[in-house]
């Protein structure tokens, strides 16, 4: 008897093609799934990169954090995309002013993602201790050099604070290296140039050694906000114009005519004024700090009486504001935490 087998073919056809559709649609999902997650994976550590640039880029900032500050943010932006960076003080400064601050940066990538895919966002941490900025002035000018007064008219120098509070001294400087008589200048006078160092309680081999960093290096001279910190290695001109912070000059420092300075001018040389019509420093002036590599290394500082107000006064206000932007977060060490997000 014989079996009639004939449309066989067909439905084997239609099976086979069935199952080469499956697993062919099955590659394609699995493809897709592989490129999603490595897109995920390579937008995450981007993410986790961008938090970790905001959170180290805010560390150096200056932002004109007070003691009494309990909370600070700031976004930061990059070519691939920003940081959303938080500071929560964590405990109050103690009696040695310090505070102990959770810094807190979320990193967004706003770059090219596959279509579909959320925004990746990464967050880290640092517990971080906040340092106030330390700088006791004992005078509206403190130096460790000899200073020669030219001219006639006022004495250079006043210790009136140019705020209104009380007065303080108005030169700190070595016994017998002020000249000439008769300047008119209500001198603290310490016995030698080591003492006048030792007075301004700054350790100036550390900050030539690299343990300092400014806001700003010359020869760039931005026109800045705030009180930023600029630093000048070798010999530099203060150019005329009006400006504040804190300039550290590592030689000699020349002050043109018509230059207005605010803050404090921390000095290793000698302070040199040719033209003295115009120029107005308000705040603190320290010189001389050169003689705590070499001795007896600084000539003198060359200061004209002015013929109205003192060319270099005390000022509360302006050098206040430039010692409290001193301040700085410092990293607490085995402090990173790497994964917020999942506390």
């Amino acid at each position: 008897m014989s079996t009639d087998r004939r449309g066989f073919i067909l439905p084997t056809t239609l099976m086979v093609m069935t199952l080469l559709t499956v697993m062919l649609t099955a590659a394609f999902i699995l493809i897709a799934a592989e490129s999603r997650t490595t897109d995920n994976s390579l937008a995450m550590g981007r993410a986790h990169a961008l938090a970790q640039a905001g959170l180290q880029k805010y560390l150096t900032l200056n932002r004109g954090i007070s003691p009494g500050t309990n909370m600070d943010s700031t976004r930061l932006s990059f070519s691939a995309g920003y940081a959303d960076v938080i500071g929560s003080r964590l405990v109050a400064p103690g009696s040695g002013g310090v505070a102990l601050w959770l810094v807190r940066s979320t990193g967004v990538l706003t770059g090219s993602t596959l279509t579909g895919l959320t925004t990746a966002r990464r967050t880290v941490a640092q517990l971080a201790l906040f340092n106030p900025g330390v700088l006791p002035l004992r005078a509206a000018f403190v130096s460790a050099n000899p200073i020669i007064i030219l001219g006639t008219g006022g004495p250079p120098i006043s210790g009136t604070d140019a705020c209104g509070n009380s007065n303080t001294r108005e030169l700190t400087i070595e016994a017998g290296t002020l000249t000439p008589t008769g300047h008119g200048i209500a001198a603290d006078y310490l016995p030698t140039s080591s003492a006048v160092l030792d007075s301004t309680h700054i350790d100036w081999a550390s900050l030539l050694a690299g343990d300092f960093t400014p806001d700003y290096t010359s020869p760039s001279w931005p026109i800045w906000s705030g009180y930023p910190i600029g630093y000048a290695a070798g010999n530099f001109t203060l150019p005329g114009g009006s400006r504040v912070g804190t300039l550290v000059v590592q030689g000699d420092l020349t002050i043109s005519a018509n230059s207005s300075w605010g803050g404090i001018l921390i000095v290793g040389g000698r302070v040199r004024i040719p033209n003295p019509t115009g120029v107005a420093i308000r705040g603190a002036v320290i010189s001389g700090l050169n003689n705590v590599i070499t001795p007896g290394s600084v000539g003198l500082d060359t200061l004209y009486r002015s013929p109205g107000s003192a060319t270099f006064q005390w000022s509360s206000c302006e050098a206040g504001w430039a010692v409290g932007a001193l301040a700085a977060m410092s990293p607490l060490k085995n402090g990173y935490i790497d994964t917020w997000a999942s506390y």
